[in-house]
């Protein structure tokens, strides 16, 4: 069973309202799981105390997002249960999307695939978002994950060091038998990066439609869909979000 726990990380203890507001949303549709806020000095003390080996590399890497996307990956194989980028907006009880699955990620919408912005790759291949994770604790699947983490340390783009592009890769290597529930787009990611910006979620009645197949609905607000490069470069600055 995935454990009733949602993470989320922020630098500090210090939540912008818009944050706080989305984070609510998560709390008001399940009464009685923990959530808990991680800082970037929780995400250092565990990775110094359950990764020690992964340590150096952790704190070398070039973007701070990579240190955040990294850590994710740990929280949940060491803890197991839902991670959540501050930017996800709950739309209604997850309980169905995890019912006796043991871990569950998300294809990004189609749109997202489009070249540039992703290199070729395979026949088949899907491309997955890092924003809503969800396993059991210790799945087979994130010691795969933690093992991959070094070899793409020196990476390019942050994107591949240990972002969407980096967990896409894992997913497609990823040799089993343990399965892997990748929900489509629709209920998890079902607007993308466009369609937010141009104010889908700001008509009247959209939340309510979107709720009758999606669980819930990614902000994008730190989407690297409309500019590979400029949003690559900023990420250090805004160090929270796909």
């Amino acid at each position: 069973m995935i454990p009733r726990v949602v993470h989320q990380t922020w630098k500090d203890r210090d939540l912008p309202e818009r944050w706080r507001a989305l984070r609510n949303t998560w709390r008001a549709h399940h009464p009685g799981w923990e959530l808990r806020l991680w800082t970037d000095a929780d995400l250092r003390a565990l990775v110094a105390q359950h990764y020690p080996a992964f340590l150096s590399i952790w704190e070398a890497y070039t973007h701070p997002i990579s240190r955040v996307d990294a850590a994710r990956y740990l929280l949940l194989h060491r803890h197991g249960g839902v991670y959540a980028d501050l930017d996800f907006e709950c739309l209604r009880p997850i309980g169905p999307l995890l019912e006796s699955r043991t871990l569950v990620l998300g294809a990004e919408p189609d749109g997202h695939e489009a070249p540039p912005l992703v290199r070729p790759r395979p026949a088949g291949f899907r491309l997955v978002c890092n924003a809503f994770l969800a396993s059991t604790p210790r799945h087979p699947f994130w010691e795969h994950v933690v093992a991959t983490l070094p070899a793409c340390a020196t990476e390019r783009s942050a994107l591949d060091v240990a972002g969407p592009f980096f967990l896409s890769d894992a997913l497609a290597a990823w040799p089993g038998p343990e399965p892997v529930y990748v929900a489509p787009a629709a209920q998890l990611y079902p607007l993308d990066k466009h369609e937010v910006a141009g104010g889908a979620l700001d008509r009247p009645g959209a939340r309510t439609r979107l709720a009758r197949h999606a669980f819930a609905v990614h902000h994008w607000a730190g989407s690297w869909v409309s500019d590979f490069r400029s949003r690559d470069r900023a990420r250090a600055s805004d160090p929270r979000t796909h």
